[in-house]
């Protein structure tokens, strides 16, 4: 049985929030859109500049250089300031910190595990 989009963005909203994440950054709002499309299709993480970024990008009336350098930014936030939180949440255990796709992909699994 599949969520609808509404109760999607409020697992997606809670787990950002659970990792540390703001929704005062634009950011925050870009990375759920970025996720609830990737819950929906995952095959647009495998062209996130030529598909996803440019579909969120349209949602909110922007460039999708803009929700990549947003959505990078959050993912920078996490990391800096809530480290072990984020491996403790997203079993996401190394020393470096994920790309933005793989960011939006563990966000993708870790929402899968919990419907």
């Amino acid at each position: 049985m599949t969520l609808p989009d509404d109760e999607l963005l409020v697992l997606i909203y809670d787990l950002l929030y659970r990792l540390g994440a703001k929704a005062t950054h634009t950011g925050f709002f870009y990375t759920a859109r970025a996720t609830l499309l990737s819950l929906r299709s995952p095959d647009l993480l495998m062209q996130t500049t030529k598909s996803l970024y440019p579909e969120v990008a349209m949602h909110y009336n922007t460039s999708w250089q803009c929700v990549e350098r947003c959505i990078r930014y959050t993912l920078s936030t996490i990391w800096d300031d809530h480290p072990y939180c984020f491996q403790r949440v997203t079993d996401y255990y190394s020393t470096t910190r994920p790309t933005p796709t793989e960011f939006i992909a563990l966000l993708v699994q870790t929402i899968s595990l919990c419907q």
